[in-house]
């Protein structure tokens, strides 16, 4: 199943799969940044915190070895747990750069040189 999705991801959008025990993340490279399209961590991985930040330290790495230095996201509005997603972005160092007229927020994080 997993070869499927990342077929699909890679034809669909040009996204890329990283895939872990804890969980996986779906990600689109453009010039300057790195978006993250698809976020998962399973229930069990979740409460400690360990998986999102190792998940986000290898898309880090991904996009500062491109040259990007700004990682991206969105959080829609009607996502089951959404108040846990935006507090785990934010604990890591996003910042939330919208919300208005439109069904999601959006956050952005500065990685790498000056901020």
């Amino acid at each position: 199943m997993e070869e499927f999705y990342r077929e699909y991801l890679a034809e669909r959008f040009g996204a890329e799969l990283i895939v872990t025990e804890a969980g996986f993340i779906a990600y689109e490279l453009y010039p300057t940044q790195l978006y993250i399209s698809e976020f998962h961590i399973g229930k069990e991985y979740r409460a400690s915190g360990k998986a999102f930040n190792e998940l986000m330290a290898k898309l880090e790495a991904i996009a500062l070895d491109g040259g990007r230095q700004i990682l991206a996201c969105r959080v829609p509005y009607a996502a089951k747990n959404k108040e846990q997603a935006i507090r785990a972005h934010l604990h890591y160092g996003f910042k939330i750069t919208g919300a208005d007229n439109v069904p999601f927020f959006t956050f952005v994080k500065e990685i790498g040189g000056e901020k």
